[in-house]
């Protein structure tokens, strides 16, 4: 009896809820009111958030557990993408379903999702054709997040990185917003070591024997202070003469990204062990290249 009453009183409260919408949610008609569908609108975008963020943990997890995805910015521009991805596809679903209870006509919407449709549609070739490029430039490997690239001129560090622009974040903090489809040069700093090329011009009649101890002296000292340093700074020798001066070219390696921060420690200990000695400089050149 106690079940069989219990029963009864869920029907009751079911009843009461369905009384309670027709009366405050629907309209004369049978629609939904305003109140309604905006109630049913916030419902919706909590339930594709939560979407959103499962569906993206589960792909990173996926991603975690391939033994060729080693590389920590690899990883990060795969999950980016994935992400941007997701989110696109979710939410023009949802936009389409708050569309749809508004009354707006949403069949051309959906028969123009399609890659295809959507160049067609909005005449937009070049938009396929950067994501083409995209695709292209992650699967190539390329480039990834925290790089340091010269792409047609621009130069700094991949701040962002999708399927149809990327975003180079200049030394100056600038950022150049370049179409994946645009891209035409590109030089990608941090795949291999880097060499620095220091060049010092010194007085002509100066003992090369001294120098070359000293300059011995500010690579044993930066190899022991920096760990990015993969090839100890040297004296290549003599690269230029004239009647006043001799030029002096150092050479050294360093870690991707680090090249600029050698440079400086190679430049400033040179400069200063030679001033120690007594031995003036009259110019500095310095220059990058890659291994």
């Amino acid at each position: 009896m106690e079940l069989q009453q219990s029963r009864w009183d869920n029907m009751d409260l079911w009843n009461q809820i369905q009384i309670w919408i027709a009366e405050y949610m629907r309209t004369d008609k049978g629609d939904w009111n305003f109140i309604a569908k905006i109630m049913i609108t916030i419902l919706i975008i909590l339930v594709v958030n939560i979407v959103v963020k499962l569906v993206t943990r589960a792909a990173n997890k996926l991603i975690d557990r391939d033994p060729h995805i080693i590389n920590y910015q690899k990883h990060k521009t795969l999950t980016n993408i994935i992400g941007k991805a997701v989110k696109v596809f979710f939410y023009f679903i949802a936009l389409v379903q708050i569309l749809d209870l508004f009354g707006v006509p949403t069949s051309s919407i959906i028969a123009t999702a399609g890659v295809g449709g959507i160049a067609i549609g909005f005449g937009a070739k070049s938009v396929v054709e950067d994501i083409i490029s995209g695709m292209f430039i992650l699967f190539e490997d390329q480039y990834r997040l925290g790089d340091t690239v010269v792409i047609d001129g621009f130069e700094g560090t991949i701040l962002e990185f999708g399927l149809r622009t990327t975003v180079v974040r200049g030394y100056d903090g600038s950022h150049y917003i370049i179409t994946n489809g645009d891209i035409h040069s590109l030089v990608n700093r941090s795949k291999e070591n880097q060499r620095a090329n220091v060049t010092i011009q010194i007085p002509y009649n100066t003992d090369m024997k001294v120098v070359k101890e000293l300059i011995q002296e500010v690579s044993d000292r930066l190899v022991e202070e920096f760990d990015y340093i993969t090839k100890a700074p040297y004296l290549v020798g003599v690269t230029a003469s004239n009647m006043q001066t001799k030029t002096l070219t150092i050479w050294s390696w360093a870690k991707p990204g680090k090249q600029a921060s050698l440079e400086l420690e190679i430049r400033g200990g040179v400069i200063e062990a030679l001033e120690k000695k007594g031995i003036p400089f009259t110019g500095v050149l310095v220059e990058e290249e890659m291994k």
